[in-house]
């Protein structure tokens, strides 16, 4: 399945000059799309931890990444006519057990699905509001005040977490600058990891 996607992604990559051609394969490759991302879906809120139904999930991740990146690649406007249609899907696999999906739907979501609709903050970053998230995907919020190179010395920290999947910062008319923090990593982890911040720089958790 997955060589057959790259297959008509590459055709369809390549059918920028046939206008009907593109159309045909647009057509063939968004149901293949909808149907490898439903079915795994589908799999991702029945199946166990063992069986059947497990090793065809485990044997799809790699589908439903390779789909995933195709829409970070798609030009805006592409994107904004497949939207409606997968907008749910898109949702539920933000939800989904298999880490890797959900970080790329995550990903895909804060990036696209997120500055399509106007979710930007006044330094133009894109984010996810709370309200969209899933349950399983937290969001922290830090405060750090400080030297003003400690906002990208706890980035840093920050980006190297297991369970991060995307970081927003808003600076304030106070000065302060606020830092959410979007995943599954837990707070004690967080914290440990932004305990040795440079002297003058301080985080705290909002």
């Amino acid at each position: 399945m997955l060589a057959s996607l790259r297959i008509l992604m590459w055709l369809y990559a390549d059918s920028y000059k046939d206008p009907k051609a593109k159309e045909l394969v647009s057509v063939r490759l968004t149901s293949l799309f909808e149907e490898r991302l439903g079915t795994f879906v589908e799999l991702s809120s029945t199946s166990a931890s063992e069986g059947e139904d497990h090793r065809e999930l485990l044997a799809l991740t790699p589908v439903v990444l390779f789909i995933l990146s195709c829409f970070e690649r798609l030009p805006e406007a592409e994107f904004a006519g497949l939207c409606e249609r997968f907008y749910n899907i898109f949702f539920d696999l933000m939800d989904t057990d298999v880490r890797e999906v959900r970080a790329a739907a995550v990903n895909l979501v804060r990036v696209r699905l997120s500055a399509l609709h106007g979710y930007r903050t006044e330094g133009n970053q894109s984010y996810i509001p709370r309200s969209l998230l899933p349950k399983t995907v937290k969001e922290s919020v830090l405060g750090i005040s400080g030297d003003g190179g400690g906002l990208e010395l706890l980035n840093g920290k920050l980006a190297v977490i297991p369970g991060i999947y995307g970081l927003r910062t808003e600076k304030l008319s106070t000065g302060e600058t606020r830092v959410y923090v979007y995943g599954e990593a837990k707070i004690e982890v967080i914290l440990s990891a932004i305990a040795n911040m440079s002297e003058g720089v301080s985080v705290t958790i909002l």
